[in-house]
C-alpha cells in the first residue's frame, strides 16, 4: 500500500507529518509528503504527478488554504478521476463536501479531527 497525502503545508504541514509517522511507525505504511520527500532540485510537479501515479490511497487534509491552493485542487482532481481509495480529514468544522459537492458518495471515509494526533 502506498499513500498520497494531500495538504496545504502552510496550515496543514505538521499534522500531515504525524499522519505519515503514524502511518509508518504504527502499520509500516509508506507515504508520500512533498515538503519531506520533494529533495531540491527535482522537478517538484513531475514528483507530484509521479507520486500521485503510484499511489493506491489518497488522504485529502482539508482547510481554508487547501481550496484556494491550486495544487490540491489538482491532486484531489487526480484522485477523484483515478477513483483511488479516498481518506477526507477536515480539521475545521468546514468540511470538504460543503467546499466540494461532488465528493458526497465517492468518499471511504470522513473524519473530522478536534484533537492532536
Amino acid at each position: 500500500m502506498s499513500i498520497f497525502i494531500n495538504y496545504n503545508e502552510k496550515e496543514n504541514g505538521i499534522i500531515a507529518g504525524k499522519i505519515k509517522s503514524f502511518l509508518k511507525r504504527e502499520f509500516g505504511i509508506e507515504s508520500f509528503l512533498a515538503h519531506e520527500d520533494i529533495n531540491g532540485g527535482v522537478d517538484w510537479l513531475e514528483k507530484l504527478f509521479e507520486e500521485i501515479k503510484k499511489a493506491d490511497t489518497f488522504i485529502g487534509i482539508s482547510s481554508e488554504g487547501f481550496s484556494k491552493s491550486p495544487y490540491c485542487l489538482q491532486e484531489l482532481g487526480i484522485a477523484e478521476f483515478r477513483k483511488m481509495n479516498r481518506i477526507y480529514l477536515s480539521l475545521e468544522k468546514a468540511t470538504f463536501f460543503g467546499s466540494f459537492p461532488f465528493l458526497v458518495g465517492s468518499y471511504l471515509s470522513v473524519l473530522f479531527i478536534t484533537s492532536k494526533v
